[in-house]
């Protein structure tokens, strides 16, 4: 699925990016041989990367009470697990994202999807 926004286009490849930088930022040593400058970098990237998702998330949420509209569909399980690894980061600042994640927590196939 490609969900558009006024800043862009974010399919499969976006929650790819996301994953990934939500790894780097929760993991202390980010690859073998990285030096601290590369490292903070990385994590310095990351966190720009992570910060822009959240606000293109958040401004989705403020006309849809899911990612593809009204009802959950396996996307919402997908990108909440996803977030679930965003636990090191303060979400605060992304209300809309929070609501939508306690939505998806709250549907019936959640424990079935964590359980995987």
């Amino acid at each position: 699925a490609v969900v558009s926004t006024q800043s862009g286009h974010y399919g499969r490849g976006a929650v790819s990016v996301l994953h990934r930088d939500l790894f780097y930022l929760n993991n202390g040593q980010l690859k073998r041989g990285a030096t601290k400058d590369t490292t903070n970098e990385l994590v310095k990237s990351s966190l720009d990367s992570v910060s822009l998702y959240f606000d293109m998330l958040d401004k989705i949420f403020t006309s849809r009470d899911y990612l593809l509209g009204s009802v959950a569909w396996f996307c919402d399980s997908a990108v909440a697990l996803i977030l679930e690894d965003a636990s090191s980061l303060s979400l605060s600042s992304w209300p809309k994202v929070l609501d939508w994640l306690e939505r998806v927590k709250e549907q019936p196939n959640w424990s079935v999807v964590t359980a995987l």
